[in-house]
């Protein structure tokens, strides 16, 4: 019995040490072109992530994600809807070890939100989730896969 206590401490020991030390190793910052190219399709605006991605488990669970910015719609009188030097988010572990993301607290590090009535009388936010079909929420054509992509 004894043995497999010690079996059971060494391997969540060692579960402990990887949960902290891999996401380490990941590179987060590769899937900045895919989490734009998301935001894209999903708005029709383009997001812009300036800063780097960090991802940490332990001792809690947090995504950090520095130079935010999201292009406004055409019209606008910014050029951008909005825009963070850095966003924190940490969750909850124990509802994560069950497959469940609880966001415990949201950090905005220096928010700049552009928000207004076009002289159409498009809002700026009404985005592609909320324009008529065939529509982004720029007045713009949704992007096709075989056709559009993010603007360069």
């Amino acid at each position: 019995m004894r043995k497999v206590a010690i079996g059971l401490a060494a391997l969540l020991a060692v579960l402990v040490i990887a949960a902290f030390a891999l996401p380490r190793f990941i590179d987060w910052n590769r899937y900045k072109g895919e989490i734009e190219a998301r935001v894209w399709a999903a708005t029709g605006q383009r997001l812009t992530i300036a800063g780097d991605i960090d991802l940490a488990l332990l001792p809690r669970p947090a995504l950090s994600v520095g130079g935010l910015s999201l292009a406004n719609v055409k019209g606008a009188s910014a050029e951008r809807m909005f825009a963070l030097e850095g966003l924190t988010v940490n969750a909850r572990l124990a509802p994560l070890l069950f497959g469940r993301l609880e966001v415990e607290s949201v950090a905005l590090l220096r928010p700049t939100v552009e928000i207004e009535r076009l002289a159409d009388g498009r809002l700026n936010w009404a985005l592609a989730a909320d324009a008529s079909p065939g529509q982004s929420g720029g007045g713009q054509p949704a992007p096709t896969p075989a056709t559009s992509s993010p603007p360069g």
